[in-house]
């Protein structure tokens, strides 16, 4: 994670005021997971991992998690990984010396990265077979007015 903020110089009228800018940039990666075959059965009746290689989604689909990589071992996949850069823009307005208006717009996730939530389904065989069935929060705006005194 890297974050910061900048405020700019002389974008205020009055002390203490003006243009800040700030960013957040967050990337993550992806959770590992063990990739199931949905026909077989260990002897404690739990699924059986599948054997090591690299598996594509059951049913076709334009956001499939093709060609993920499975050691064989618990754990051997990995979710894909996140990544989000969020903007904030902040004037503050000061009125007199006790009140100053503060105006502010919030880009969330700015250049609208894709993220899964998961790389899908784990169970070899099912029609949900490595392909996401939800994703997190697209790219988001929030303008703000706030009165300080």
């Amino acid at each position: 994670m890297i974050s910061g903020t900048f405020r700019v110089p002389n974008t205020s009228w009055r002390e203490n005021g003006g243009l800040a800018i700030s960013g957040l940039y967050r990337y993550l990666t992806g959770d590992q997971v063990t990739l199931f075959d949905n026909s077989a059965r260990l002897d404690n009746g739990n699924r059986a991992p599948l054997a090591p290689g690299n598996f594509n989604a059951t049913v076709p689909s334009d956001i499939a998690q093709n060609n993920t990589h499975f050691s064989g071992r618990l754990r051997g996949a990995e979710n894909p990984d996140f990544s989000r850069f969020d903007l904030s823009l902040r004037y503050d307005l000061p009125i007199s010396s006790r009140y100053v208006v503060k105006l502010q717009a919030d880009i969330f996730n700015l250049f609208d990265e894709t993220n899964f939530a998961n790389l899908g389904g784990t169970r070899a065989g099912t029609g949900s077979f490595l392909t996401p069935r939800s994703a997190l929060n697209p790219r988001e705006l929030q303008l703000g007015v706030k009165l300080e005194f």
